[in-house]
């Protein structure tokens, strides 16, 4: 069997642990060691006990990886190849699973992939170190070892390997139909096929970025940080700050691609981290204005509901609080802080449209339930008193809704209510003025019929007259829709009733009063004629005793000296006398009596 380095088993060790990796993705690898004992390849793979893999899947990976592994190395040898599976700590094995690889002729080809899979920087242990991690497997064998091999070969039993009550083997997996042969050495690792590998894989190695020479990847990483700095710095839009990300993608990208083996890795290392952390500095501008553009455009077209404002107020909080969270020092700081600027007076108008709509639904909200308010008291208001409310209590709805200014939601439903609550309001301030009218009309009727009677009482029948017919004025003043209308309407009957009476007693007065002048101017004279006393019902009329006197004397003289002329203007004047008072009491419509100076009836007359 051809001697086996320890360096062709770790390189061995890496290609299966990486294979083994990339296919069942855990979340930390099952670390893989390789030994030759006894021309048998053992491998060991161990894991830790928090994680457990699926130990059948495990071992399939392992046994196809090994089987592809097969035209790489042709020495035309059959091989045993033994796997293992074991936590970390416990002496013992859980799983394991035995095949044999039958040699193909194949040709020697190793692709980039798998010169980069095993050239990649894993922990290799010492060979010494591999045989202690895999000494307590010693004796896991088909048989045991005879004295003359050589030290650290396997000595367990084959027909219980795991010292378990029963033995845990893997399934058997499906093989080529190949004609069985002879065991050989070791066909996979030993030979100069790995000595081939190991060449074409150092060659592989040197070809990597920033491995010999200049270092062009940290330096185009470098320039393109710096130019997605210039830009970020000059950025006016989303898409020169998603540019500049760009840029800083790809820097990081180169910073990738330089290998372990090279001497900048550190340094490629530390600018990777500045670079993603300028990167996420960024996805924060940038989340920042996608968020800052949905507020603008949900904004757009107001008014919008009370809802939505406070979605958009979020909006442009939420886009304030990624630009805060930019370090002074980051290129994209000054453009955080003009666009925190902007982003806060935005969201001071978006805040002011908030409380504004809030104060709109609640000037809504309290205007229409001062309106419900309204109708109650409209259907049992009465009197003046009630109206006043009524009419008050529109004002308030009708100022509440007066209140919504335009531009927001409740402006359109408030102008519509707004409109009956006005029409109301009008309607209720009508009817408190015509109660309001009619209460002053009803009371003023009242106190001049009460006018009237004591103008009555003091013979002053002339005001008392005016004064009833303004009360009855007033009466009919009262509008018939009103709670005085039905006070009022009776005593519109009985004033004017009081009135034509008043007018009446007027006329008498009046008429007494013309007849007494009358009566004046008729018994006054030289010599009073008579005296005389005007009622209602009567004018009695006194002759005086010095007319009387005097006629007689006339007479008398007259008669003595046959003086005939004289004895007729005598008669011609008592004639006129009695005509006079006759007509007088036609006049008045009053029977008149006529009295001598010694009260004698001297004759009467009835008009």
């Amino acid at each position: 069997m051809a001697e086996v380095s320890s360096h062709d088993l770790r390189t061995l060790s890496l290609v299966l642990q990486e294979h083994l990796q990339s296919v069942l993705t855990h979340s930390e690898p099952i670390q893989i060691q390789c030994v030759v004992r006894q021309d048998i390849l053992m491998v060991l793979g161990q894991h830790s006990a928090a994680m457990v893999p699926d130990p059948q899947q495990t071992l399939q990976v392992l046994e196809h990886e090994l089987r592809s592994l097969q035209p790489v190395f042709n020495n035309g040898s059959s091989q045993m190849v033994r796997l293992y599976l074991r936590v970390l700590g416990q002496p013992q094995p859980y799983m394991f699973h035995e095949f044999t690889i039958e040699p193909q002729a194949a040709v020697l080809s190793v692709s980039d992939q798998e010169m980069k899979i095993l050239t990649e920087d894993f922990p290799i242990p010492e060979e010494n170190a591999l045989e202690s991690h895999l000494e307590p497997l010693i004796g896991i064998s088909p048989e045991t070892e005879s004295p003359g091999d050589e030290a650290g070969a396997l000595t367990y039993p084959l027909e219980d390997p795991l010292h378990l009550a029963e033995p845990v083997l893997a399934q058997p997996m499906v093989q080529p139909d190949l004609p069985p042969r002879r065991r050989s050495p070791l066909w996979l690792i030993a030979g100069g096929g790995l000595g081939i590998m190991g060449l074409l894989g150092g060659m592989y190695m040197l070809t990597r970025p920033c491995v010999i020479g200049t270092c062009e990847a940290i330096q185009t990483a470098q320039t393109l940080n710096q130019e997605a700095a210039q830009q970020v710095q000059q950025a006016r839009s989303e898409q020169d700050v998603i540019q500049a990300r760009k840029k800083l993608e790809v820097a990081l990208e180169n910073l990738a691609a330089i290998p372990s083996w090279s001497n900048q890795r550190s340094n490629a290392q530390a600018l990777s981290q500045t670079y993603q952390a300028e990167v996420e500095v960024l996805d924060r501008v940038i989340a920042a204005q996608k968020q800052a553009m949905t507020a603008a455009q949900k904004s757009a077209n107001p008014p919008h509901p009370l809802q939505d404002w406070l979605e958009i107020e979020g909006l442009w909080k939420a886009a304030i609080a990624e630009l805060v969270q930019v370090p002074k020092e980051h290129p994209a700081y000054a453009l955080a802080q003009r666009k925190q600027v902007e982003y806060s007076a935005n969201l001071a108008v978006v805040q002011k449209r908030i409380q504004a709509e809030r104060q709109s639904q609640e000037n809504l909200k309290q205007g229409r339930a001062t309106a419900r308010v309204a109708e109650t008291l409209q259907g049992i208001a009465q009197n003046l008193e009630s109206w006043r409310q009524v009419q008050s209590t529109w004002q308030i709805a009708v100022a509440s809704l007066q209140k919504i200014p335009q531009g927001t939601a409740a402006y359109s439903e408030a102008q519509a209510f707004l409109k009956d609550y006005q029409a109301q309001l009008l309607k209720a301030r009508n009817h408190a003025t015509s109660e309001q009218l009619a209460e002053k009309a009803y009371k003023q009727a009242v106190k001049l019929a009460g006018d009237a009677k004591s103008f009555e009482q003091k013979g002053q029948w002339s005001l008392a007259v005016a004064s009833w017919r303004e009360a009855v004025n007033q009466t009919q003043q009262v509008p018939a829709d009103t709670f005085y209308a039905n006070e009022a309407q009776p005593l519109t009957q009985q004033y004017t009733e009081s009135l034509t009476a008043a007018e009446e007693n007027l006329r008498q007065v009046a008429l007494i009063q013309k007849t007494r002048v009358d009566l004046s101017r008729t018994c006054s004279g030289p010599i009073q004629i008579c005296d005389y006393t005007v009622t209602a019902n009567l004018i009695k009329v006194k002759l005086t005793v010095a007319y009387m006197r005097a006629l007689m004397r006339t007479g008398i003289t007259a008669q003595s000296k046959g003086d005939v002329n004289a004895q007729i203007r005598v008669n011609e004047h008592l004639q006129t006398l009695q005509a006079a008072l006759e007509a007088i009491s036609e006049n008045s419509g009053i029977p008149i009596e006529i009295y001598s100076a010694n009260d004698s009836l001297m004759g009467r007359y009835i008009p």
